[in-house]
């Protein structure tokens, strides 16, 4: 069983320049056995360890370590990703052209969500090319639309990207969930929304500013 057939596409621009297709090995990647060989082994093979929070879980690293897919039967600790996006281990793909493959997560929040990858690798935001970022952006606003079309239920559309391991990524390749939202879904984030003082939004200000001159 082999991935499903890329959608046809039109109205991208190619980015400046070619990918590579190094794909550097890590021993970051360390998964909970909890399905086993058979649901690697299963049609949908993809492994996402950004759980989002389904199932009465809220957002938290412990729900997110509970939810992490046995990948074991990996050739070597490689990156599953990149795997995927080399035709080497099976996806549900929805899109794919020359920079990016789009495919189903194997534990949805909800029916239809979606992962957005780079075909290149690139462990986080720092790594990745601003050109290609666009594209990720591009195609998953694409496909963002097309959910509402799906016949899926679909009363919104989260998009949400997880950047190094206090934001709880968990697979080091960058990856954007795009995933339906509607009332009574799962979905749960737990933060404090206080409104703060304008002097202190001002003064955070003043420090994005400097980053952005930084880089």
């Amino acid at each position: 069983m082999g991935r499903s057939p890329p959608l046809q596409h039109r109205g991208y621009l190619p980015p400046d320049g070619r990918l590579a297709d190094a794909c550097p090995t890590t021993d970051e990647q360390q998964f909970v056995s909890g399905h086993g060989a058979s649901a690697w082994q299963s049609r949908n093979r993809l492994v996402d360890g950004n759980r989002l929070g389904v199932a009465g879980h809220l957002w938290s690293r412990r729900s997110l370590r509970h939810l992490r897919i046995g990948v074991g039967e990996l050739q070597g600790d490689g990156c599953v990703f990149c795997s995927i996006a080399r035709g080497q281990a099976e996806a549900s793909v929805v899109f794919e052209d020359e920079w990016i493959i789009a495919f189903m997560d194997i534990q949805p929040v909800t029916p239809g969500h979606l992962l957005v990858i780079p075909k290149s690798h690139a462990e986080g935001l720092e790594d990745l090319r601003e050109d290609i970022g666009v594209r990720v952006w591009t195609v998953a606003h694409r496909l963002g639309r097309a959910l509402r079309l799906s016949g899926l239920r679909c009363e919104g559309v989260n998009l949400f990207l997880a950047d190094g391991e206090a934001a709880f990524q968990e697979v080091f390749h960058v990856h954007l969930h795009v995933f339906p939202r509607f009332k009574g879904d799962p979905f749960r984030i737990e933060a404090d929304w206080r409104v703060h003082e304008r002097r202190l939004l001002d003064e955070t200000a003043v420090a994005v500013r400097r980053g952005i001159t930084a880089l």
